[in-house]
């Protein structure tokens, strides 16, 4: 099933969800940061956070009365949105990587500098559609997010080189740094949707998200015919360790159509 078919019930809260973030962006009046602004929307993007966002919302106040207002569900998926676009800009500077989204990242056009405080910048209005949300147990859930987000960064950079890196650390990485906002996307929206069980799809929705983002990174390991700028600069992942030990001892990586595995992953 394509992401088109997955969004078709929710395309009118996604195309609101877009002018909401072109406003927030572009609402400042200096030119060049309208310039960059305008430049980081073009780019697009798979939309997967605030989609999750508004659609744990519809499911967990399915069959029942709900006091969601539509205007703060919709600054919330935006919110989301934004906290995403900024962690890639700050993780394009990190990685020292010259290309997003089949374009010049902002960083290789203008430097880590002025990335690094856009990217700040783009936090900045996030947390400002957060507080219009006025929901104290939504910024709760979406700052712990950040907070585990930034912590599973630095343990990733602190990893650089790291070629015994065991899967349980890597696994704690991907869980702190990407699964972490998936979760909080789902348990956000659900709060809004006045479901009461809201820590049910949090708990699924760790689990969810960090396997997905395991096939996803096995999938453009086995497809992938250039090095990674992260791997360049020494950010190794648990299944690239695990093929270099392979190699050195001289075992065998068991590829196929669907799959890429070690023998004892």
């Amino acid at each position: 099933m394509k992401l088109e078919e997955i969004y078709q019930p929710i395309a009118d809260d996604l195309k609101a969800m877009d002018s909401i973030l072109e406003a927030s962006v572009k609402e400042s009046k200096n030119r060049s940061i309208q310039a960059m602004s305008g430049s980081l929307l073009k780019s697009g993007g798979k939309k997967l956070r605030p989609a999750l966002v508004i659609l744990s919302e519809k499911a967990a106040s399915a069959g029942k009365n709900s006091n969601c207002n539509h205007d703060e569900l919709i600054m919330l998926a935006s919110a989301v949105e934004l906290i995403h676009i900024a962690s890639l800009i700050h993780d394009d500077v990190l990685d020292g990587a010259t290309m997003r989204r089949s374009k010049p990242s902002i960083n290789a056009e203008l430097g880590d500098d002025v990335s690094i405080i856009f990217g700040d910048y783009i936090y900045s209005k996030a947390f400002d559609l957060i507080g219009k949300c006025r929901n104290p147990d939504v910024f709760d859930c979406i700052s712990q997010a950040i907070h585990a987000m930034c912590e599973g960064e630095l343990i990733q950079v602190y990893q650089r080189g790291n070629l015994n890196l065991s899967k349980d650390h890597y696994i704690t990485i991907v869980r702190k740094k990407t699964a972490s906002l998936l979760a909080a996307c789902c348990h956000a929206g659900s709060i809004l949707g006045n479901h009461t069980n809201s820590i049910i799809v949090k708990t699924v929705t760790f689990a969810l998200g960090k396997q997905l983002i395991l096939l996803t990174a096995l999938r453009l390991l086995r497809k992938s015919s250039r090095v990674s700028p992260g791997l360049k600069n020494g950010l190794v992942s648990v299944t690239f360790a695990r093929c270099f030990v392979a190699h050195k001892q001289k075992r065998y990586i068991e590829t196929d159509t669907t799959t890429c595995r070690h023998t004892d992953y």
